[in-house]
């Protein structure tokens, strides 16, 4: 049995938040072959998807774990912008950076097509370089 981070979840507080319980997997860890396979896939639909929005064409997606991230810039001015987290069977689920460096979660899931409709539609101020 693979242990992932979807396995510890909550935060002292109660809230979801990967990787904060001493015992939590971290992102880096290891993740089970099919995780590992949904999110490569991802990389290339998410890149696909993006590709019709011109406004967004300097967004890149990164892989962690069981996610992707979206991200602009380079180096010190990498700024991430989004996360979607595979939940199992197609679904993803959407986090926002926080100023403290975790992510929050949203109540949104779905299909990556479906985040990313919501995301340019709801929330492209998210995806904006500052």
């Amino acid at each position: 049995m693979w242990k992932t981070a979807l396995s510890c979840n909550m935060d002292a507080a109660g809230g979801l938040n990967r990787g904060v319980l001493p015992g939590c997997l971290k992102e880096a860890s290891v993740v089970s072959p099919t995780i590992k396979m949904a999110v490569e896939y991802g990389v290339f639909d998410l890149r696909d998807l993006l590709e019709d929005f011109k406004e967004f064409a300097r967004l890149r997606v990164k892989k962690r774990a069981d996610s992707l991230i979206l991200y602009s810039g380079v180096g010190e001015d990498e700024q991430k912008h989004a996360r979607l987290t595979w939940l199992g069977a197609k679904t993803w689920g959407l986090s926002f950076p926080r100023h403290t460096g975790t992510w929050e979660p949203t109540p949104f899931t779905g299909s990556l097509g479906e985040l990313v409709g919501i995301l340019t539609r709801d929330f492209p101020a998210f995806l904006t370089h500052y």
